[in-house]
């Protein structure tokens, strides 16, 4: 599976910076603009990192975790919002998430996060 992360955000610039940074840094990334979009990428291919957007139109980012949570049980994946009030760290854990960052999100903690993500993937094979 590799260094594959998913970035599912409505906003075309955040994604563009995400895949942008990320690919700076060797991971290979894919990006959807929305929920159904991420649920079609994961049907090809079980990626195990993922950061997603809370507030999308359709379907949350909270409804999007909950349907990948029992599909990809190994995966980490993360809350990211600029949404702080309308969406809790807490809302967000009980919908299955592994962790939640604000936006705007400080790309090299987000590197960090990244990076732990990927070895606590790793040391679950």
């Amino acid at each position: 599976m590799g260094s594959k992360i998913l970035v599912v955000d409505d906003e075309p610039d955040i994604r563009d910076i995400l895949c942008s940074f990320f690919q700076e840094f060797g991971y290979e990334v894919t990006a959807a603009a929305g929920a159904r979009e991420a649920l079609c990428i994961l049907e090809r291919e079980p990626i195990l990192v993922m950061l997603l957007d809370l507030n999308m139109p359709g379907m949350s980012g909270l409804d999007l975790c909950r349907a990948i949570r029992p599909r990809l049980p190994q995966a980490q994946i993360f809350a990211l919002t600029g949404y702080h009030r309308l969406f809790t760290p807490d809302s967000a854990r009980q919908a299955g998430f592994d962790g939640y960052l604000t936006k705007p999100a400080d790309l090299h903690q987000l590197l960090d996060v990244v990076r732990a993500a990927f070895h606590q993937v790793e040391a679950r094979v």
